[in-house]
């Protein structure tokens, strides 16, 4: 999915190591090709904001973007996994609805070790989830 550049901020004045550029962080969804069973189900992959853009909002308004584009889209669920040692990102996911439902202790290994990772699930298809979206992402446009 892509969405114009003025959904995406640029950085703000004074912040350090900011490049000239618009691009701070990307994502992308991807939806199983040829599957039947899954093809209303996102999977949410790749989501990264550049060092010098991190505590700004910027993943929260991204991520709350993505949901409502692929709701916007028909699909029922966004799924993804996270390293279990990312805690700011699994804390954004959960405060944006979604469910961890699972745990794979050999999920990765990073810095010579192995470490776990947690899937996560948003579905898209809830009562009410328009409007819940609808007012996170109002909030997360608040100076």
């Amino acid at each position: 999915m892509t969405f114009p550049p003025a959904d995406i901020a640029p950085p703000p004045p004074g912040t350090p190591d900011a490049p000239p550029s618009l691009w701070a962080g990307a994502v992308d969804v991807l939806a199983p090709p040829n599957n039947e069973a899954q093809a209303r189900m996102g999977q949410l992959a790749h989501a990264f904001i550049a060092p010098w853009a991190r505590g700004h909002g910027l993943a929260r308004r991204l991520t709350l973007a993505v949901a409502m584009e692929a709701r916007a889209r028909g699909l029922m669920a966004l799924n993804l996994d996270v390293r279990e040692t990312q805690t700011a990102a699994i804390q954004l996911y959960e405060s944006l609805g979604f469910e961890r439902w699972g745990t794979n202790p050999a999920y990765a290994f990073v810095e010579g070790r192995m470490t776990g990772g947690h899937a996560f699930t948003l579905r898209l298809e809830r009562d009410g989830m328009d409007d819940r979206l609808s007012r996170v992402v109002k909030a997360a446009r608040q100076p």
